[in-house]
């Protein structure tokens, strides 16, 4: 870098006595060398660390989250009153177990257990009675 500095301070008077259009590509050609000089000083930046694997504990919390929620739902709608539905979630599937009362609820469960399947597989073990 400091050659280049010092490069630029020796060509100044030489710049100063040229005609315009040598001293206007002079100056460009000092610009390019400047920002050449700046880029090779400049550290590349760091690459994003890989992302990080979850921890165990954290997919039993995730699993564990995902079941509490989706039990929730699934006994508080009103069209699966009289179900008897059992949701298990492990790390590649959410599985429904147990019983309900006609086509149009086994649906309807699916429908609520649908709004996970973007990070579990759904598998319907649900027996219509």
């Amino acid at each position: 870098m400091r050659s280049i500095e010092i490069s630029m301070l020796l060509l100044l008077p030489v710049l100063l006595a040229l005609p315009q259009s040598a001293k206007a590509q002079t100056e460009r050609t000092l610009m390019a060398m400047a920002l050449l000089s700046q880029s090779q000083q400049t550290p590349a930046p760091n690459p994003a660390p890989p992302a990080a694997t979850p921890a165990p504990q954290d997919k039993r919390e995730v699993n564990s989250n995902i079941q509490s929620n989706l039990s929730s739902v699934l006994s508080g709608d009103p069209v699966l009153s009289g179900a008897s539905i059992d949701p298990s979630v492990d790390d590649v599937a959410i599985t429904l177990n147990g019983t309900v009362q006609s086509e149009g609820q086994r649906r309807r469960a699916l429908d609520l257990a649908s709004q996970y399947s973007q990070y579990r597989k759904i598998v319907d073990k649900l027996v219509v009675k």
